[in-house]
């Protein structure tokens, strides 16, 4: 989809219907880009497999979107660079405590939360 030959670094698709995703849509920019914003773009937890790619990525927005679940522990393990995501403004019911050790920003705010399964370790690794 993208033919940037791996120079763009900082992706905008804010306010875009983007269903469905394929796993390929970021071929050609999975080690250039380092920011991008999702926001409001009706996406859901199908979705994600398609940013899985992005191993350079460092800022992440998913704000304003329709996630119900994400699993961090499967999902995030192929960002080693992360240190921001944005997921305010979803359907979030619960969250999983495992997150990449380079994470320093997590916004979580306007969900469905009724628990966080966050203990002294997490809140140190993302404060960092």
């Amino acid at each position: 989809l993208f033919n940037f030959t791996g120079s763009l670094e900082h992706l905008n698709l804010d306010r875009n219907p983007l269903l469905p995703l394929a796993i390929d849509t970021f071929s050609g920019i999975e080690s250039s880009l380092r920011n991008i914003s999702c926001q409001s773009c009706s996406l859901t937890s199908d979705s994600l497999p398609a940013f899985s790619r992005l191993i350079n990525l460092e800022r992440f927005k998913l704000q304003s979107n329709l996630f119900t679940e994400i699993k961090p522990d499967t999902f995030f393990s192929s960002m080693p660079k992360l240190i921001a995501i944005d997921l305010q403004r979803n359907q979030l019911k619960q969250i999983s405590s495992e997150f990449p050790i380079t994470l320093r920003e997590l916004e979580l705010g306007n969900n469905y939360l009724t628990n966080l399964p966050f203990n002294n370790k997490t809140f140190q690794q993302i404060s960092q």
